[in-house]
């Protein structure tokens, strides 16, 4: 039964991501629509393009991530070494959480998706002064060369790291007031980031919503692989 279970979901997955590139694909280019609206067409720049404070937001965010990535590394050593627990967390939890940064924004985002998938950048793009083509999400083209669009690694990493806090922080049981405002705060870094991505001229809308969604289901895939006898957070 449980086995029909994750089926079905693995087919539920797989078909919301194909309605989200067709939804896409048959849409007016909505990518344009929305990075036109933080282009400043007289300076012929995107709004917060390499300004320092929300570069320096950027930066923190994804220093936040690498953290993340360090804790779990410690956490397993001395689970391995020591056999004890860090902040009272399972190591397998620690380990789950590693291999999501290592399969989503590694693997699959920056090693597969933004090395082959050819997207060029808003500020590439002719509409917005450059010299490459705009294309639909769905479409592998040669417009760009390395380090692609799509996705948009950082709003997966900082994705990864909003799963690791919901699985991570129930199993630390802090206090009900930390509890909520870290919990708050995790779920609205995603956001920020992606705006800060799309402000500055980096990455579409689409670019930001499909590093949610790929992110999103690594993660239900992987603790089905890795936990099937627990409970999601």
């Amino acid at each position: 039964m449980r086995n029909s279970s994750i089926w079905f979901e693995c087919i539920a997955m797989a078909a919301g991501t194909l309605l989200a590139f067709l939804l896409f694909a048959v849409l007016p280019p909505v990518d344009i629509w929305v990075s036109a609206l933080f282009f400043d067409a007289a300076a012929g720049e995107f709004w917060i393009n390499g300004r320092p404070f929300p570069e320096l937001l950027r930066h923190a965010i994804w220093t936040l991530s690498i953290i993340a990535v360090l804790v779990c590394l410690f956490a397993i050593a001395r689970r391995v070494v020591l056999r004890k627990d860090t902040f009272g967390v399972p190591g397998r939890i620690w380990g789950y959480v590693l291999l999501l940064y290592a399969l989503a924004p590694g693997f699959l985002v920056d090693g597969v998706l933004k090395r082959f998938w050819g997207r060029a950048r808003p500020a590439q793009i002719t509409e917005f002064g450059g010299s490459a083509a705009f294309s639909l999400p769905h479409q592998m083209t040669e417009n760009c060369a390395r380090n692609c669009s799509f996705v948009s690694g950082e709003v997966a990493g900082t994705v990864a790291l909003m799963i690791a806090v919901l699985v991570v922080l129930p199993r630390m049981r802090p206090r009900p007031p930390l509890y909520s405002f870290w919990i708050s705060v995790s779920v609205i870094l995603p956001v920020v980031c992606a705006y800060q991505r799309i402000a500055a001229g980096r990455h579409f809308l689409t670019d930001a919503l499909f590093a949610v969604l790929f992110v999103g289901i690594c993660a239900r895939l992987l603790w089905h692989l890795t936990m099937p006898a627990s409970k999601a957070p």
